[in-house]
């Protein structure tokens, strides 16, 4: 799901360090969110931090004034003009260090009809509005196109919405609360998108509440069963563990050697020709869910699972292991130069299960190897 993010949901907070866009932006990997922001509307931040800076500099600069004619007894050479285009310059790549740190992605500028943005200034078509016997609304305009050009043609006759715009501006993007207004309905339709690939979200807080806040505490419910139990719903993790981690599985991962130097993979060079002889039960460390674009569910689990097996150990090499990983000898006179040997491999692995929303059926699963220690 696409999350598109008007000036005013992040209005004053030009460091973007407020608590509405970092949880936002924390929770949105989780909950298979990405979070865009039209170019205009950095554009839009920066005149704002321009206008904050106006507001607050009279008082400043006479100060400044002020000491410096008493330092000096000359006049102050201090230029308002020069410092605050100086720090509006500054600011800019401050703002998209930033954004790009919060993982938010920029919806460039697009390419736009002149004829038909003007068409639409004249007809008073939603976004544009008369105030004063002037019309307003071009930096909603290009929003609005920002938008547009990330729709996506529909592959079905109904579909759930691709864009949801967070926005509380009603008097411009709406017709009520959460109400796309009739005009942008009719343009999405005209340029071949389904009436519903947008959705505007105005009540903000409640968008958090009801939506951040919730999916959220769903996740968690999901994760915490899951370590407690095992289980949630159908879907039962040690279950679905131990299909995987089996011996087969073993024997072709564990097992696995490098095809240019023949060497096994995952296995200390002194091991020669192991055999697995038991495959314990996977146990579970570590848990995270989250969900995709689609709404599906994302389970990624971290397991151990013990592996007893048998190998060879060239006699030489056997003294240069550690003490205490050395591997019981089950033969010291298996030829002249090697010990057959016992020992216990600890593997660790990252398993992945994409389930249906309600987590009740796997539609995909992943397993592999990230350590092991013989």
């Amino acid at each position: 799901m696409k999350l598109v993010l008007d000036t005013n949901v992040i209005h004053d907070d030009f460091l973007l360090h407020g608590p509405r866009i970092t949880k936002l932006c924390s929770a949105a990997p989780s909950l298979g969110y990405e979070v865009l922001i039209p170019e205009v509307v950095c554009d839009e931040m920066v005149n704002q931090y321009r206008k904050k800076l106006l507001q607050n500099m009279s008082g400043y600069s006479a100060v400044v004034k002020m000491i410096d004619e008493v330092k000096t007894g000359t006049k102050s050479s201090f230029e308002k003009d020069a410092f605050i285009n100086k720090s509006v310059v500054d600011y800019k790549p401050v703002l998209l260090g930033r954004l790009h740190e919060l993982g938010i992605n920029i919806i460039p500028y697009p390419r736009v009809d002149a004829k038909r943005l003007v068409s639409k200034d004249l007809l008073q078509k939603k976004p544009f509005r008369e105030v004063k016997e002037e019309t307003i609304g071009l930096c909603d305009a290009m929003i609005w196109e920002s938008i547009m050009s990330i729709c996506d043609r529909p592959t079905a006759l109904i579909e759930d919405p691709q864009i949801e715009f967070l926005c509380a501006n009603t008097k411009d993007f709406a017709i009520s609360t959460n109400t796309l207004h009739p005009d942008l309905v009719s343009e999405l339709k005209e340029a071949g998108f389904l009436e519903n690939s947008v959705e505007l979200i105005s009540e903000i807080d409640v968008f958090f509440k009801k939506r951040i806040d919730a999916e959220l505490e769903e996740l968690n419910g999901i994760k915490s069963a899951l370590l407690k139990t095992g289980k949630f719903n159908r879907f039962n993790l040690a279950e679905e563990a131990s299909k995987i981690l089996n011996e087969d599985f073993m024997e072709e991962k564990l097992l696995e050697s490098d095809f240019d130097s023949g060497n096994y993979v995952h296995l200390s060079g002194y091991c020669e020709d192991p055999t697995i002889r038991y495959v314990n039960e996977p146990k579970i460390k570590e848990i995270e869910v989250r969900r995709l674009a689609d709404q599906t569910v994302l389970i990624e689990a971290k397991t151990i699972v013990l592996v007893e097996m048998d190998y060879f150990v060239y006699a030489a090499d056997y003294y240069l292991i550690d003490d205490d990983k050395q591997p019981a000898i089950l033969d010291d006179n298996w030829n002249d130069h090697y010990y057959w040997v016992e020992g216990t491999a600890e593997v660790t692995t990252a398993l992945t299960f994409r389930t249906t929303v309600k987590v009740g059926k796997v539609l995909s699963q992943d397993a592999e190897i990230t350590d092991v220690e013989l």
